[in-house]
């Protein structure tokens, strides 16, 4: 589908769907990197001097000092701290779309970004490996045995109604207005 375009209806284990393209963007694989954490809040109250310490880590990092040695020493993230900073895999819309950048953003295993903001505080983010999406034709082939169409072709673009009998079951999710005779 191209942008502004409108699926047929799709069904998937929580019922069926149509779905709008709002935007494209090239597919990002899935990351794994681990992560140095300084809160800028404890308790509802500002940290003082939270940059210069993020600053003085990199900085750190810079002169050759262990990253996964930082992480367990002065990361605020506790749950990641134990691991050496590592927060596992994941794709997109985890996280906040600006550590999701600077963490796709980094070329090789090994690279750190420079510090980081976020909502909760600073990041010094590593990566530990990428991998890439699958070649179209092996992903196709995956998406193939997954969602079926409820129609077997879409009302032509001219068409400004839909046979409601044809849909009666169907519960939308997020999806577009129905009226009772038309999609819009």
């Amino acid at each position: 589908l191209e942008v502004g375009e409108i699926s047929p209806p799709v069904r998937s284990k929580m019922g069926y769907h149509i779905l709008k393209v709002e935007n494209k963007r090239p597919a990002r694989g899935e990351i794994e990197v681990a992560h140095i954490l300084l809160r800028k809040q404890r308790k509802g109250q500002p940290v003082p001097g939270v940059k210069e310490k993020i600053d003085s880590l990199y900085n750190a990092l810079e002169e050759g000092a262990d990253f996964e040695t930082l992480a367990k020493t002065f990361s605020d993230d506790k749950v990641s701290q134990r691991k050496g900073g590592n927060i596992g895999k994941f794709g997109i819309n985890r996280y906040e779309k600006g550590f999701e950048d600077a963490a796709f953003a980094l070329e090789n295993d090994g690279d750190y970004t420079k510090p980081v903001e976020s909502s909760i505080g600073w990041h010094i983010i590593k990566r530990i490996s990428k991998s890439e999406r699958e070649p179209y034709e092996k992903e196709k082939r995956k998406l193939d045995k997954r969602p079926t169409f409820i129609f077997p072709s879409l009302p032509s673009k001219s068409s400004k109604s839909v046979d409601m009998s044809m849909i009666s079951t169907c519960s939308s999710t997020r999806a577009l207005a129905m009226s009772s005779n038309s999609v819009r």
